[in-house]
């Protein structure tokens, strides 16, 4: 059961890194610089939410 949820959440990860992979770049432009802080603080939320939901499988 354990190693099955691993499994997802890895996928999921990998899912969420291949969409960010395909996302344009813009350098010079202040809201793509607030856009992808954005993403990323959005992007920690997420994976903090699967460590907790992991951790209390644990439990």
């Amino acid at each position: 059961m354990e190693s099955l949820y691993t499994e997802e959440v890895h996928a999921s990860i990998n899912q969420l890194m291949a969409n960010l992979e395909s996302l344009p770049i813009l350098k010079s432009s202040t809201d793509s610089r607030y856009g992808l802080q954005k993403l990323k603080r959005y992007n920690h939320n997420l994976l903090s939410n699967y460590y907790i939901r992991y951790i209390d499988r644990l439990k």
